[in-house]
């Protein structure tokens, strides 16, 4: 889903530095940008890439480049991520004018740039000097 982490595996059965190692998606070279992870085991040679915070665009086949040979690696397929909807017990079923009203919601994940909104009848609620 976006927002999420996704890893690869590459298991070359000769010693290669990270530095060696090219990374490619839809044929486009990957950047080592802040959200693109390359580690190394060195006791068992295998590679590991991560790439954080997946976005849609991000879809699509990957592959390596070690010494010269292509290597597949995976096809990403990314769906969106799942709207939650929450629904809220209200304390009372009376409120008058003028009285305060406070709501509170919590979720176990909230994905990176995005904060929850707040609806009304299914509408949105518009902030004023009240809400």
């Amino acid at each position: 889903h976006e927002g999420d982490t996704v890893t690869f595996e590459l298991a070359p059965n000769f010693d290669v530095p990270l530095n060696k190692i090219e990374l490619f998606h839809e044929e486009n070279p990957i950047t080592h940008e802040p959200y693109v992870h390359m580690t190394k085991d060195y006791k068992t040679n295998s590679i590991t890439v991560q790439i954080e915070d997946i976005k849609m665009p991000d879809h699509g086949l990957y592959t390596a480049v070690v010494q010269g040979q292509s290597v597949p690696l995976a096809e990403l397929i990314v769906e969106p991520r799942p709207l939650v909807i929450q629904n809220m017990d209200l304390p009372k079923d009376v409120f008058y004018t003028d009285e305060r009203l406070e709501l509170e919601c919590e979720f176990p994940q909230v994905p990176k740039g995005e904060q929850p909104q707040w609806f009304k009848n299914n509408q949105p609620l518009q902030s004023t000097s009240n809400v």
